[in-house]
């Protein structure tokens, strides 16, 4: 628990946008003191009289009360808001797609502002940066501005939407709040403490890509919902009751499941009822791209695993898992046998080890599999390791199985678990 005067300590919020000043009334609302910085005077009056300088649900009556229990102070003299605060929250409006853009210039030198006021002895606190950045700002840009500074940096991004922005914040579905040490993570935790939502903690890059990543997937889910009504539509099928049910199944469809990075997707039924679809599409004369692009974004993503498999630079390669996915015998449209041929094609031996397959040929050798796996199929995971150079994994071994295959020694590309546009090398003895 924090006492009463902890939660009173100064935030200083910058920017009085949508963002800025529904967190400012927000955390305002929640019992901090807080001082609301715009260079705009519009804004700073607009507020000042408590009155939000745009619409927003609920805004209205949070500001008044704020504003009249002198819980929140609107003005124009950053220098001043930040004597009074430990905390700083930038929200200003930062529309730049990548670290070097020079839209980022107003952050550095707002950055600078807050480095001086430090300098003079006026702020010696965090610094929040609340607003929507791209991945490596705080890392490449402000961190080096405030090396030996002694002041904290954070990233906290908002996930609030327009028209209910007020309820987002104060009924969180999610907290994230990135940072490299406890000392600059905690007192942007301790502003949530009364929001009954736990605060999940990462570091700076992931939490600012986390905030990209919701957006993107909810405007992916929409495309995705566009073109399937578009498709049942011509198809005068309800679109509206189709993905009502789609909904219903929170076990996989609105649930966590498949939502992680890792190996290409195959087998028998994803690429087969994706291609059929965008036949559908097609012989009904609809340009649906979202639906069209599904499998050479596979292809694509199975592509750039072969090149991650062939820069380890060894000869022979143990690739473990060869079904389509753990736990199956099916081989159907298995990316891992495309990987092995492609490998087999650039030159490099390819053994094979995959537990579910040993298995079903110690019980069952009748069951047909062919002979291009058989040949190449290890009988053991020891005989399999002792014949290789480097291990490439398209499924998750057993806790057990990866021990043993971590203390091989061996290099190690985890090809189930990770995204290979960072492949995670483990065990990297040549």
């Amino acid at each position: 628990m924090h006492s009463n005067e902890e939660m009173q300590s100064g935030i200083t919020v910058i920017g009085l946008g949508r963002i800025g000043c529904v967190t400012a009334g927000c955390l305002a609302e929640t019992g901090h003191q807080v001082w609301g910085v715009d260079s705009n005077a519009a804004r700073v009056a607009s507020v000042a009289a408590g009155h939000p300088p745009f619409h927003e649900n609920l805004l209205q009556p949070i500001i008044e009360r704020a504003v009249k229990a002198g819980k929140l102070t609107a003005a124009g003299d950053l220098r001043l808001a930040l004597s009074q605060s430990s905390v700083v929250m930038v929200c200003i409006n930062t529309e730049a797609p990548s670290v070097n853009d020079p839209a980022l210039q107003g952050l550095v030198h707002l950055v600078n502002d807050i480095l001086q006021a430090h300098r003079d002895g006026i702020f010696n606190g965090t610094i929040v940066i609340r607003s929507t950045v791209p991945p490596g700002t705080c890392d490449q840009l402000i961190r080096p501005m405030l090396r030996s500074s002694g002041l904290g940096l954070a990233s906290n991004p908002e996930f609030l939407r327009e028209g209910s922005s007020v309820k987002d914040f104060m009924e969180p579905s999610i907290i994230v709040v990135g940072g490299e040490t406890p000392e600059h993570i905690q007192p942007v935790a301790d502003l949530y403490t009364s929001m009954g939502c736990g605060v999940t903690v990462v570091g700076l890059r992931e939490a600012e890509i986390i905030k990209y990543a919701c957006n993107v997937f909810h405007a992916l889910k929409i495309c995705f919902a566009n073109e399937l009504g578009d498709l049942c539509s011509a198809l005068q099928i309800d679109g509206q009751r189709v993905m009502e049910v789609l909904r219903s199944d929170t076990k996989l469809n609105a649930s966590a499941a498949y939502l992680r990075p890792g190996f290409a997707f195959g087998g028998y039924c994803l690429p087969k009822d994706t291609r059929a679809l965008n036949v559908c599409a097609g012989d009904l004369g609809l340009d649906l791209p979202l639906l069209a692009s599904i499998m050479s974004s596979n292809d694509r993503h199975l592509s750039r695993a072969i090149d991650a498999v062939t820069e380890l630079g060894k000869k022979r390669i143990g690739v473990y898992g060869i079904s389509f996915k753990g736990g199956t015998d099916d081989f159907r449209q298995s990316p891992a046998l495309t990987l092995v041929n492609e490998l087999n094609n650039r030159g490099m031996e390819v053994l094979l080890f995959d537990p579910t397959i040993v298995a079903v040929q110690q019980n069952s050798p009748s069951v047909a599999i062919a002979d291009s796996v058989l040949d190449r199929l290890s009988p053991n995971l020891d005989a399999w390791l002792t014949t290789i150079d480097a291990i490439a994994l398209t499924q998750a071994a057993p806790a057990e199985t990866m021990n043993r295959i971590l203390a091989s020694g061996l290099p190690i590309l985890d090809l189930a678990s990770n995204s290979v546009f960072a492949p995670k090398l483990m065990g990297v003895h040549a």
